[in-house]
């Protein structure tokens, strides 16, 4: 990360710094369990390319305005409004409202 090699120390708190802090909320799972266990697999498809499009999103527009708003060392409800405010947007979180809209208009196969 700093243009060398880490130390064995550095390392060690990189990596337990990682394994501890990239598991998922236990909400994610109450939110899972939400799901029928019998749902149609069209559903199980949207889902994965929901939470595949989210992973690799990188950047969007939400993220940059929390870290550009963190940056300016403001205190970090105003980096969540920001943040929460832009996701707002049609553009950004509203395009997921849109996408499920679209299929509750389409129905079954």
């Amino acid at each position: 990360m700093y243009g060398e090699l880490p130390t064995q120390a550095q390392l060690d708190r990189w990596t337990h710094e990682i394994t501890h802090h990239t598991l998922p909320h236990e909400n994610v799972k109450t939110f899972l369990d939400g799901f029928r266990y019998d749902a149609h697999p069209v559903l199980e498809k949207v889902l994965n390319v929901l939470f595949i499009l989210h992973a690799d999103h990188e950047q969007n527009c939400s993220t940059s305005t929390m870290r550009n708003i963190g940056s300016a060392h403001s205190d970090p409800d105003s980096a969540v409004a920001g943040a929460a405010a832009a996701l707002y947007g049609p553009l950004h979180g509203g395009a997921n409202e849109a996408v499920l809209r679209m299929l509750a208009e389409i129905g079954s196969v």
